[in-house]
């Protein structure tokens, strides 16, 4: 299938049903398809061809997904970005993707000018959601533009999406994205998300990230999209009452602040039937809590990275298995599943060879969602894909019915007095503690033993823990070694823009100028 089709079976079949709910603007799928294409015509008109950068600044909108459309139909390559990254960062990835033209909303149309000067190859901004003194706008554009579908000659390796690393483990790195892995990727999250003509998806992250992609799955089997700007629990909440939401997907961290909204019962959140969830480990109570709170929702789990996607999935017939059964069915409930129904995955100790079960080896994928490299980085694209494979950099255990079990990143995982200590068994074993909302655990220095484990801690409302309380709980349940030796209570803990735990910006304090804090 042509990538562009993916965009066109909504027009053709369902040209009357609302694709986009963004606030109080709707988009028919006849609506939204002459807005596609006068964006493409107005972007080739500006000189823009096929193999060219634009650049995506925006808060969550329609016009994001203005922007994959158009890509799609012109072969312009579409650069989503963080606009939450300090400006320099934004600055570094727009020159590193050699963008040609930007779409930026107006918030951020001051800090775009500010930087224009170092960025040659820049050539258009074109401002989104009202005008803006020198720049292009965006809805003038397009009402001078053709409403025709653009022409355009395609092959299934051409690049379509460049996708910057969330950076948490250093720079960020463009992971590029071909028109055949755009659609592996629609087509695999479809699958497992069993998305229909009926769904209504909302999405509640940023559209610049992961996200991103799985609302493109959602458009696939021409689901209605709906759009928050920001994701904010009272905004959520209203939003599934409102529209009556059936499918979403949330990081952890996220899910965890919606679980933590004093006033989630006041609204009636039956209509989601599916809930995905990933991006970072889920711990099992915050998982039974979500089910308490949403009894007759499926629950699934995604496992990937801006360079494959997803490629393992734990399906809701797993969950209800897992929290029904019992000894190795029950312990199903720690795994993030097993391979997706498009990739193979393999559990490799460094040699290449496969692990047994129980023993700790790294993730690796081979899959048509995998990226085709780093743009402009081919010692790391060679470090990341090795004999079509490509290495996660997740450590992980198989079990014999190959579900896999996520210890930590590599990066994360912390070496005390030569013994291997991964953050995330500790974290699941700490948010076992009824006072304790959420949790964070890092290595830190330490001259006598090369690091050590320390633990953040955010309490629940109206709770108090001391260090030494929380290190006796640990006591029990994991050798000395991996306890914690210090403890800092913090009210929240920080997280990217597409909900992942912060660990970076929590090393910075202790790690400053060490490569150990960036793996």
């Amino acid at each position: 299938m042509d990538y562009r089709a993916a965009f066109n079976r909504g027009i053709t079949l369902y040209p009357e049903r609302d694709v986009l709910v963004d606030g109080d603007r709707r988009f028919t799928w006849k609506q939204w398809g002459e807005r596609q294409h006068r964006l493409g015509n107005a972007l080739l008109g500006l000189g823009l061809k096929k193999g060219d950068r634009v650049g995506v600044v925006l808060k969550n909108c329609a016009e994001c997904f203005d922007a994959f459309a158009a890509g799609a139909k012109t072969g312009i390559v579409v650069v989503p970005i963080n606009y939450r990254l300090n400006p320099d960062a934004i600055c570094t990835i727009i020159a590193d993707a050699e963008c040609r033209a930007l779409l930026v909303h107006t918030e951020f149309a001051a800090t775009v000018q500010e930087m224009s000067a170092r960025l040659p190859a820049l050539e258009a901004v074109i401002a989104v959601g009202g005008a803006v003194d020198g720049l292009l706008d965006y809805e003038s554009l397009l009402a001078s533009a053709s409403s025709a579908e653009p022409q355009a000659v395609h092959a299934d390796d051409d690049l379509a999406v460049v996708i910057y690393t969330t950076g948490t483990t250093g720079d960020p790195k463009g992971a590029m994205a071909t028109r055949r892995s755009m659609i592996m990727r629609m087509c695999c999250i479809a699958i497992e998300m069993q998305f229909g003509p009926e769904d209504r998806y909302l999405n509640s992250l940023p559209i610049f990230h992961v996200a991103g992609i799985i609302a493109l799955g959602a458009l696939f089997r021409c689901a209605t999209n709906i759009i928050l700007k920001d994701f904010i629990p009272l905004e959520f909440c209203r939003t599934v009452q409102q529209e009556k939401v059936t499918k979403a997907f949330l990081a952890p961290a996220v899910l965890n602040v919606v679980l933590n909204f004093d006033k989630v019962n006041e609204y009636d959140l039956s209509s989601l039937s599916r809930l995905l969830y990933g991006a970072s480990p889920m711990p099992q109570e915050v998982l039974r809590r979500t089910i308490k709170v949403l009894p007759h929702c499926d629950m699934i789990q995604a496992f990937g990275a801006s360079e494959c996607f997803t490629i393992v999935f734990l399906s809701p017939g797993d969950h209800r298995e897992a929290l029904t059964g019992a000894g190795r069915v029950a312990g199903r409930l720690n795994s993030a599943g097993r391979q997706a129904s498009l990739s193979e995955v393999r559990v490799v100790r460094d040699d290449g060879t496969n692990v047994i079960p129980g023993e700790v080896g790294e993730v690796i994928a081979r899959s048509g969602q995998v990226m085709a490299g780093y743009l402009n980085k081919p010692k790391e694209t060679a470090e990341a894909i090795r004999d079509g494979w490509y290495y996660t950099r997740d450590l992980a255990t198989v079990d014999e019915d190959g579900y896999i079990y996520i210890v930590d990143r590599k990066s994360h995982m912390i070496i005390t007095g030569g013994e291997n200590v991964y953050p995330a068994q500790i974290e699941n074993a700490l948010f076992d503690h009824p006072k304790i909302a959420n949790v964070a655990v890092i290595g830190v220095p330490d001259s006598k033993w090369g690091e050590v484990v320390k633990a953040f801690i955010v309490c629940k409302p109206g709770e108090k823990l001391t260090e030494r309380e929380v290190i006796e709980f640990c006591a029990p349940r994991m050798a000395s070694y991996a306890k914690p030796k210090s403890v800092e209570f913090l009210d929240s803990l920080p997280v990217t823009a597409t909900g992942k735990l912060n660990k970076l910006e929590l090393k910075k304090k202790y790690w400053a100028g060490s490569a150990k804090m960036i793996g």
